[in-house]
């Protein structure tokens, strides 16, 4: 087990529980997931489980929700919301092989990438565990989309940004994806997500690949 650590800080905004870092509950409907119906699926970067249980909501048999820190909300929270049974906390790297842990129906990794200093290996170790006719949908703080491109792939964020090491351009997101194995990869309508510790608004780009 590798962990960074315990933080007691609520990171996302529950349904009737104190505001958090981020309120992303008008995400889900903004974003393209499939059917979940009876389906396994890999969280990347769980932090308080917000995700994994969104995913459960909606049908998952099974959520395996793998980070490298030990967040004292998780377990609370998954309890609470009744999906302890399904809802798998395994600490593990992404840029570590993932093979162990089988294979899945969807993979969803959320503001990960740009905190990574080896992002084309934690990609390539997803898409290792896809099963042939999965989904992966992929989400990061990212540039404006440049289709000459004039700017580059991606940039290096400010020093403010703390653990950010970098944001793609729609582009390169797609130029990731592919050089990670996916055959095919869709782009979707952006979000908007507030920091409301460092009062600092991201653009986050969505990516839909598949094997």
């Amino acid at each position: 087990m590798k962990s960074l650590g315990k933080e007691e800080r609520l990171y996302h905004t529950f349904d009737d529980d104190e505001p958090g870092i981020y309120d992303l509950r008008h995400v889900p409907s903004e974003l393209p997931i499939p059917d979940l119906k009876d389906k396994r699926v890999l969280e990347v970067g769980t932090c308080d489980g917000w995700w994994a249980i969104e995913f459960c909501k909606r049908g998952a048999k099974e959520v395996i929700a793998i980070d490298i820190v030990d967040n004292l909300n998780f377990k609370p929270h998954v309890k609470a919301a009744g999906y302890d049974d399904k809802i798998k906390r395994i600490f593990h790297d992404v840029n570590e092989p993932m093979n162990k842990l089988g294979k899945f129906d969807f993979c969803y990794c959320g503001t990960v990438l740009c905190h990574l200093t080896d992002p084309y290996t934690a990609l390539r170790n997803i898409y290792n565990v896809m099963d042939e006719k999965s989904t992966f949908i992929l989400t990061t703080p990212v540039m404006p989309y440049d289709p000459a491109p004039t700017i580059p792939l991606a940039y290096l964020p400010p020093l403010f940004y703390k653990t950010q090491y970098y944001h793609p351009n729609y582009l390169g997101g797609v130029h990731m994806l592919h050089e990670a194995g996916f055959k095919r990869v869709d782009t979707s309508v952006p979000y908007i997500s507030i920091d409301t510790m460092y009062n600092t608004k991201y653009v986050n780009g969505v990516w839909i690949a598949f094997k």
